[in-house]
């Protein structure tokens, strides 16, 4: 059996899928009113951010030396340097944030348990699992934003771009940069990763963990998703 195709191929199913689920459905449900929009970039940029950096750097401490090679090179755009926005991705999340509650007058609410419970959930995968299975924990978040394995091309990023134009009618060239770029960017870091299955998914066992890894990591998504969506629809 081709293992890595194998792999690649129920990668892809369950980053479509679960864009079918009650969960997502309602995260992604119009009307999207400014409070919102400012509900969900919050809790993106405190809480669900936050916690892929942190998945990622407990993945890299227990992965082998290419693997952590690999991942240092997926975090810099994030923590340190992205030429295309002129700073790390994390610095504009804070500075949006700060900016769009400020403009609108609106205060966030603090996260739900379900947003909390979720961030624990994806930290426990990177911390005790296998290193491969605490890579494809992350690794299948990015796949959601591969419009190369999202059908038509409706990523996370792209779905959440097409809200704020749609229903919010902000034109595309005044969207934030940071956006924009990841209409882009993650599908730079999914290819990148990718790389590492590639090279390591040669068994059943490497394979097994890949599914368990990404399996377990939607779950949690779905629970965020959830709080998210209810949150959400408490200040609209």
């Amino acid at each position: 059996m081709d293992w890595l195709q194998e792999c690649r191929q129920e990668l892809d199913r369950m980053a479509n899928e679960v864009f079918e689920t009650p969960e997502l459905k309602r995260y992604f449900s119009s009307p999207l009113t400014w409070a919102g929009y400012h509900v969900k970039r919050t809790m993106w940029s405190r809480y669900a951010n936050p916690t892929h950096r942190d998945c990622w750097a407990y993945v890299m401490g227990a992965a082998p030396i290419d693997v952590k090679q690999v991942i240092w090179r997926h975090e810099e755009d994030e923590l340190i340097f992205d030429e295309r926005l002129g700073r790390a991705h994390v610095a504009w999340d804070k500075e949006e944030e700060e900016e769009k509650s400020r403009d609108k007058g609106f205060e966030v609410p603090e996260a739900p348990p379900g947003v909390r419970v979720a961030c624990w959930g994806r930290v426990h995968i990177a911390k005790n699992s296998p290193w491969l299975e605490g890579l494809a924990a992350s690794h299948i978040i990015e796949r959601l934003n591969n419009p190369k394995v999202v059908k038509e091309g409706l990523t996370l990023s792209r779905r959440g771009v097409n809200q704020v134009m749609n229903d919010l009618k902000v034109p595309f060239d005044k969207l934030s940069p940071s956006a924009r770029v990841h209409l882009d960017a993650d599908e730079e870091h999914s290819a990148l990763t990718w790389s590492v299955f590639e090279r390591h998914v040669k068994g059943e066992e490497a394979f097994s963990q890949s599914i368990q890894g990404a399996k377990r990591s939607l779950d949690c998504f779905r629970v965020y998703a959830d709080a998210v969506g209810n949150l959400m629809a408490s200040v609209s």
